[in-house]
């Protein structure tokens, strides 16, 4: 009987941390987009990349990519995240848009 109740307290206890190590993993995009709106762009792109590496269908992450990207003047890197959001989500307007002036900028 002691030993039954010693491994339901060693099995929460390992929950608990496996739920918790979840939960962290589903800040990034927080984490990032709050560091965006303060202008660290350095540091909100590590974010918004390791929000990519858990959720790789996330295209809001690939947006914000893109926005910091065209903060950063980096055409190249800022089109290859717009088509990434396009791949994903051929319906999102502000991508259609940014891409549009990207192009026409190019041009």
């Amino acid at each position: 009987m002691k030993k039954i109740i010693f491994l339901l307290k060693i099995t929460t206890i390992y929950m608990f941390f496996l739920l918790e190590g979840f939960s962290t993993q589903l800040n990034y995009f927080d984490e990032g987009k709050i560091l965006f709106n303060e202008k660290k762009f350095d540091k909100s792109k590590i974010f918004f990349e390791k929000d990519i590496v858990f959720n790789p269908k996330n295209e809001r992450s690939y947006l914000y990519l893109a926005k910091i990207f065209y903060e950063n003047k980096n055409d190249l890197e800022q089109e290859i995240n717009l088509n990434n959001v396009l791949l994903i989500n051929p319906q999102n307007d502000e991508a259609i848009y940014m891409l549009t002036i990207l192009k026409i900028k190019q041009s």
